[in-house]
């Protein structure tokens, strides 16, 4: 439903253009930090394919969703979970409501739209999903896709002795 052919290519430009969005904002020379430039890059990709154009045009919100993803992941580490579970509880379930309301937001506007895209979040509608469910799949997704995708990517292009540091 998601992974075929016509979604992958319809999306690849539209995530060019988010790439080439993003990394205009970069300094023209000097060294990029690929623990933050590269992560932010692949948090943006990640949320595009899972969500809608609509919301990652938005950089405020797409730094608010990174910042909120940011609070779930550090809760999860087992020094927090040890140490401070209760705070950290807290700061978690602001977090989801926040994530919830955020992306609910956007899919309602997607379910409004008069005319149908090819974003994720208009395809799970055209199969009767729930909100929650297309909110639960959306975080699911961008958890997976940023955790995994973003940590070696950034751990790849992160420099080396003896590397040439990115200049231009």
């Amino acid at each position: 439903m998601l992974l075929n052919r016509n979604r992958l290519a319809d999306a690849i430009p539209f995530l060019f253009v988010d790439v080439n969005a993003r990394t205009e904002l970069w300094e023209q020379s000097g060294s990029i930090d690929p623990f933050k430039n590269i992560y932010d890059l692949v948090f943006l990709m990640t949320t595009r394919m899972a969500t809608c154009r609509e919301l990652t045009q938005n950089m405020v919100i797409v730094q608010q969703l990174q910042v909120l993803f940011q609070t779930l992941e550090r809760s999860a580490t087992p020094m927090v979970l040890l140490l401070a579970p209760h705070t950290r509880e807290e700061a978690k379930n602001a977090a989801i409501q926040e994530l919830f309301a955020t992306i609910g937001k956007f899919m309602q506007d997607r379910r409004q739209a008069k005319v149908p895209s090819s974003n994720t979040i208009d395809a799970l509608l055209d199969h009767g999903l729930s909100n929650q469910a297309i909110v639960e799949f959306v975080l699911n997704i961008t958890f997976a896709g940023v955790l995994n995708t973003g940590i070696n990517i950034c751990s790849a292009s992160a420099p080396r002795p003896g590397n040439a540091v990115l200049h231009q």
